[in-house]
């Protein structure tokens, strides 16, 4: 893998793209690509979310599997860029057949989504062309009323001048810098980090213009995603009729976000064990690798990891930069990350197993018979880069350009800032981060199929 690493980080999501195609064309997996009509990329080009897969040689014609590996890059658009090189090594290693984990058994399916938003990917920007968060947008119609009444955080609006400034900063400005610094340690002096983290990043969904807003309804992205898992058999489509009981005896579950998510997968039957990992960039110490769980309940579903990756129980083991395992809403010395709704992770959490989710039906434990909570291991890989105040300094910058001027090319400076903010330009940064997130996504394919022969 190290002699060709930089065949694995491209320059652009259009080089990204390029290279994503020829690796999943080599590893015999078959593509869906999904324009977005609307959206362009600094050049003029169309922009894609890809879909390459392998399904098992037993499954027939529109039947889903028996169990799912599904990897994903680039929710966060610049984050892409990370994902996207441990996409290319892990094709690459399938094609050679050196990873048999990757290939699917006779009735398994190993999916990987290049550039979820690929808008973000290649303007060198986290969000969305409408400026939406789509780690906060997998809801149901009723979640994005009920959320939008809700307003944004009041430490979000105490702090707005912070967070939202209504000008664009001058990258090169020591004075600008000073000012945030100075004002976010006051934040953080009268509020405490973890509540202002929560503030300001946990989500919103009523204010498009600001950072972290997750909508006021489903984007296209998510739309084209679930449609193309339909059609590539994914999820299978199943009889009008509600799901009954669960067996009798058996343990009544469904997953935490199934309430906010489930109702995107009306009228479907998922596998029975669906296993993912979408990659991102940005919170941590550098290099470190965070394994963020989809839900706030994931005692089994943490238990599972460990054991896949043959960590130890509290990760401290494996060493410093090793995969360490959190509940994505731990806050303070537990955890890297703050609570959200509307997640990817949470919604791929939330697919209906084998009795599946009849149209018009609420999701509830039926949904799920058959279904343990080590069938639904959905992480987000977290990889830190920069301290923190660099990363918000660098978000608020490039989202106030971006109210400003929509079109600034992906070279400008500010969005250049942003893209170092999220894939520094560091060779062992990028080597160790590589070797990890190959490590993680081998070894949870290795549960998604195993003894599924």
């Amino acid at each position: 893998m190290e002699c060709c690493i930089d065949e694995y980080f491209s320059p652009s999501y259009r080089v990204a793209r390029g290279r994503f195609l020829d690796a999943a064309a080599a590893a015999g997996f078959e593509l869906e690509s999904l324009c977005l009509p609307e959206k362009m990329g600094p050049d003029g080009e169309p922009l894609f979310i890809d879909i390459a897969f392998s399904r098992g040689s037993a499954l027939r014609p529109g039947e889903s599997p028996d169990a799912l590996f599904l990897h994903s890059s680039g929710t966060h658009g610049v984050e892409g860029y990370i994902g996207s090189a441990i996409q290319l090594s892990l094709l690459a290693q399938a094609a050679s057949g050196s990873r048999p984990e990757l290939c699917p058994p006779a009735r398994g399916m190993t999916v990987f989504i290049h550039a979820v938003n690929p808008f973000g990917f290649a303007w060198n920007r986290r969000f969305t062309a409408s400026n939406c968060d789509l780690n906060r947008n997998w809801l149901v119609p009723a979640r994005f009323v009920e959320l939008a009444k809700q307003g944004v955080p009041a430490l979000f609006e105490r702090f707005r001048g912070l967070i939202a400034p209504d000008y664009v900063p001058d990258p090169d400005s020591w004075s600008e810098w000073l000012y945030v610094r100075a004002s976010a340690g006051i934040a953080i002096a009268q509020c405490g980090l973890d509540a202002l983290k929560e503030a300001v990043a946990a989500g919103h969904h009523s204010d498009p213009e600001a950072m972290y807003f997750g909508g006021a309804e489903l984007c296209e992205e998510p739309r084209l995603i679930v449609a193309a898992l339909r059609r590539i058999g994914a999820l299978q489509e199943v009889a009008a009729d509600a799901p009954g009981e669960p067996a009798e005896g058996e343990a009544v579950w469904q997953p935490w976000g199934a309430s906010d998510a489930g109702g995107l997968f009306e009228g479907v039957r998922g596998p029975a064990r669906l296993v993912s990992v979408d990659v991102h960039s940005g919170l941590g110490e550098a290099g470190q690798s965070s394994l963020l769980l989809s839900g706030t309940e994931g005692g089994e579903e943490a238990a599972t990891i460990r054991r896949a990756l043959g960590l130890a129980a509290h990760d401290a083991a494996a060493g410093p930069k090793s995969a360490c395992v959190q509940d994505a809403s731990a806050l303070g010395s537990a955890g890297v990350a703050y609570t959200t709704r509307g997640g990817f992770s949470e919604a791929l959490a939330s697919v209906p197993g084998p009795a599946g989710l009849p149209v018009g039906a609420e999701p509830s434990p039926a949904a799920y018979s058959g279904v343990r909570p080590a069938d639904r291991v959905c992480i987000a890989q977290e990889f830190g880069t920069v301290p923190t105040t660099d990363v918000f300094f660098a978000l608020r910058a490039e989202n106030a350009l971006y109210q400003s001027d929509e079109t600034a090319p992906p070279s400008h400076p500010l969005r250049q800032q942003l893209r170092a903010a999220f894939f520094p330009d560091d060779a062992a940064w990028r080597r160790e981060c590589l070797a990890q997130g190959v490590t993680v996504a081998v070894g949870l394919a290795a549960h998604a199929f195993a003894g599924r022969d």
